[in-house]
């Protein structure tokens, strides 16, 4: 289904089920899986990201420990101002930490690259990547901002407590 239009019926053959002519249109593409008797078996759906694209941060942790140790993972996704993630919007995004903590390694999962995970840029892969901070030894707040060509800089604090 496309949008709640159905598109049709196919069997699946080679783990796959095709479906030529179906035109790009922005929305929710939906599936349905039926056994042989036409019982539903599940259900699955992607939505397209509208909008402008914004980058979201997400945090593992919201406090750290002043022990030098400690890391936070946080999430990075270019998605659209409806919150779904923007696979095809990838760029170069520049993050810098400051604060009571520093950049332990920033990256994505692109398999042919150049750029560093201690250099604090790095290319986004189907719109994501990964941020690792580390703590320092003394209590404040960890800033971490994140920039990107056209795109609206964003800033996440982090507390170092002991």
């Amino acid at each position: 289904m496309l949008n709640g239009k159905k598109i049709g019926i196919k069997k699946i053959k080679d783990c796959k089920a095709v479906f030529k002519n179906v035109s790009y249109e922005p929305g929710i593409l939906g599936v349905v899986a039926l056994d042989e008797n036409g019982k539903e078996t599940g259900r699955s759906a992607l939505k397209s990201a509208v909008g402008k694209t914004v980058i979201k941060l997400r945090a593992d942790k919201k406090t750290l420990h002043a022990d030098g140790q400690e890391l936070c993972f946080i999430e990075l996704r270019l998605s659209g101002e409806n919150g779904v993630t923007k696979s095809s919007a990838d760029r170069k995004v520049s993050v810098e930490v400051s604060g009571a903590g520093t950049l332990q390694g920033f990256g994505s999962a692109v398999p042919n690259t150049d750029d560093s995970f201690l250099s604090g840029t790095y290319s986004t892969y189907y719109g994501k990547a990964l941020i690792a901070v580390r703590a320092g030894y003394k209590e404040g707040d960890i800033m971490v901002t994140v920039k990107a060509e056209d795109l609206e800089t964003r800033t996440l604090t982090i507390q170092v407590r002991r």
